[in-house]
This record gives structure tokens, sequence and C-alpha cells, in this order.
């Protein structure tokens, strides 16, 4: 499923596609923040949603609603359109953020015993949607250079397909039977519950912090590289084949992540992660040559997502097993209210400054981020290498 979700053939050509249809390239930037807000009012209602009536009937569910997203944006190929469509595409992420990541901890708990396996089962599933997205923008950069605009609509329509395909697939998945817990509870006994623990747990609250002090900008790339690299001269092939070369680094980094704590605890691994992204980006601002863009791109592209697993193992250590998807799903709703924010930003200074400007402003911003996000990581004190899971709250 993992790998199908992961199937990205529009990528490459969606902001093509959208200025051929007279879009300017700043509300492509903003379409960003429709998803987001999509995402946001979604998330913890998703997340109630898949507590109570199972994590299968959630991810079924975002599939459904991602397909239609993708027949919208050619049905209605305007602004409008692309607004829509990404709305719906925030909404679908929503119903299957938390319920896969909670479905993977508790599976992984029921036929292992709590043993540290979810690191690793996380980092294989994060890392086959990485092998769906490498195949599919590699093809999708192949056929962009063959037929140019004449491939927009059909790489879009692909997309949908294969989220028709995943959501068949999601249809096999079981729920575990523990989860028959939460039926019991009201709705706003479980939010009231989740929002407790995120707010009283030292460890919670803090990897709550981390993520929105480190935000990595992907989707904002996603948004500008296509014209940017047009403009330096980069050759339409490796306008997908990019894509597909970020994602083979990323898929090994995702599948080792789990690793990284043999070497370096917590604190030190986020921020140099961050780091370590902010010299791409920097590099993307300041060097234009193909070569250096394509590179820097690619690096980028490679250390996107690699420290969620080891992260979200911490966050389910401290989760019962009831709450689980709300407390994962609260967590993306106040995180996403800081990313609309940042998205707005970024949107509105694409259109002040520039791609190239706007590519500093996020290096700047990594690198003061993950100075703060060390800092705070220290001061909790609540980092260590995890060796047991715990099925309830500790203590």
């Amino acid at each position: 499923m993992s790998v199908f979700k992961g199937m990205a053939f529009y990528l490459p050509i969606v902001s093509l596609f959208f200025i051929s249809q007279g879009v300017a390239l700043s509300l492509i930037v903003i379409s960003q923040v429709f998803y987001a807000i999509f995402y946001l009012v979604g998330n913890i209602p998703a997340g109630v949603l898949a507590d109570k009536i199972g994590h299968k009937q959630s991810i079924v569910l975002s599939g459904f609603v991602a397909a239609i997203a993708y027949v919208l944006m050619v049905i209605i190929p305007g602004g409008f359109g692309l607004i829509v469509s990404y709305s719906l595409r925030g909404l679908s992420k929503s119903f299957v953020s938390g319920s896969d990541e909670s479905l993977m901890y508790e599976s992984v708990l029921a036929s292992d015993d709590g043993k540290n396996n979810f690191r690793r089962a996380w980092g294989i599933y994060s890392s086959n949607d990485i092998v769906g997205f490498a195949a599919s923008t590699l093809i999708a950069g192949l056929v962009l250079a063959q037929y140019g605009s004449n491939s927009y609509v059909p790489l879009i329509l692909i997309t949908g397909f294969t989220e028709v395909i995943a959501l068949g697939i999601a249809l096999t998945l079981k729920n575990p039977s523990k989860l028959s817990q939460a039926i019991k509870q009201k709705s706003t006994a479980l939010v009231r519950s989740s929002l407790k623990l995120i707010r009283t747990n030292k460890t919670v609250f803090t990897l709550l912090l981390v993520p929105i002090l480190t935000f990595s900008g992907e989707y904002f790339l996603y948004s500008v590289y296509q014209p940017y690299f047009q403009s330096a001269g980069v050759k339409p092939i490796y306008i997908g084949l990019v894509l597909t070369m970020g994602a083979i680094v990323n898929f090994f980094a995702l599948r080792n992540s789990h690793r990284l704590e043999n070497f370096l605890p917590l604190e030190k691994i986020v921020p140099s992660l961050s780091i370590m992204l902010a010299i791409a980006y920097g590099i993307m601002a300041v060097f234009t040559t193909p070569f250096l863009l394509i590179a820097s791109f690619i690096a980028a592209k490679g250390l996107f997502n690699t420290q969620s697993p080891i992260i979200s193992d911490y966050i389910h250590e401290n989760t019962d097993s009831s709450i689980r998807a709300t407390v994962t799903s609260s967590i993306a709703f106040i995180q996403q209210f800081f990313q609309i924010i940042a998205r707005i930003i970024l949107g509105v200074l694409v259109g002040a400054i520039g791609i190239s400007g706007t590519l500093k402003v996020q290096a700047l911003y990594l690198l003061v981020g993950a100075i703060i996000a060390y800092f705070v990581m220290v001061a909790c004190g609540c980092t260590h290498r995890i060796k047991h899971h715990h099925v309830e709250l500790p203590g």
C-alpha cells in the first residue's frame, strides 16, 4: 500500500501544468496553505474517528478522497480547481496521518511483545513510500522529456489511479482487536485525554515543538523547483530525475534512520540533519549552475523526514493504545497550524523576493531552528535510547 500511495507521477509537472493554465506561481505556492488548512481541520476529527471505528477504515477513506482530488485537477484546471484539489488532498492526508502510524505501532506490539522494532518497521514502511515515489517521478521525467506539455493530464490522472490501487490494498488490512476500547469512550473524552497527555508529558510536548522549529519546507520546494530549474537551464529530463535520485537517497536514509541512535542521542540527531538541510537550501539559493542545483536538490530531498521514525517512537512509547491515533493527530494538528503560517510567509516571499531569496530565508530558518531545538531537547532531558516499548502509559 505504501508503495502505491507514494507514487507521484504528477509532481514533476503540476506547477508547469497550472502555470500553462494561467495560474500565478505565487498562487501555486499559496495553494499549499489550503492543503495545510484542510489537513489541520481534519486531523483531530480523523484521529478520533480512527480510534473509534478503526484505523483501516480511516486509511481507506483517505485513498478515496485523494483519488477525487487528482481528477478535479484535470476537470477544473484553473486557480479554483487548484485550491479545491489541494484542499481535498489535505483532508485525505488527515485521514491517513496517525492512522497508519498507530496501526503499525499496535501491530508491532502485538507481533513482537513490544520489543524495539517500531522504528525499523516504520522506517521500512516510510521508505517503501519512497520506492513508489522514485519509480513514478523517474517515469514522469522521461515522459515529460518525450511528450512535453501533452503529458501533463495523463500523469495527473495516473496518480489518481494509483491512489485507487492503494485503497484496494488497504481493504485487506486488519484492525487490532484491542482498539475496541476506544469505542466506549466519548469523542470529547478522547480529545481531552490526548490534549492532557500532550500538555503534561515532558517528552511528548518537547517532541511536538521540535518539528516546528525545524520545518523542512519540503512542499514549498516541490512547488518552486520546476520553474527555478527551467530558468537555470536544467534539462527537462532532470526535473523528474532529481526527484527519483533524491528519493533513492531518502529511501536508504529512512531504512537506516533507526540506527542513528547507535551513534548519537536524539538531541544531536535532529539539529545535525536540519543543519545539513539548511546547507542544501543555501547552495540552491546561491549557486544556479545546473550541476549544483541538481546535487543540492538531491541532498535536500534525501534528508526529508529522516528523523521522523525516531521521534514517533518516543511519542508512541508515552501514549496509551486507546488514544494513540487521537494523540498523533492532535500533535499533527498543532504542528500544522504553525506550518500554515510558514507556508503563507513563503508564498508571499516568493512573490516579493523571488525563489532564490526565499530559499535563503528557509536556510536561515533551519539553522536558527536547529540551534534552538538542540537546547530545548537538552533542557528537557527526556530523550534516551529506547530499549523496550510500553503498551500502557509508563508510571
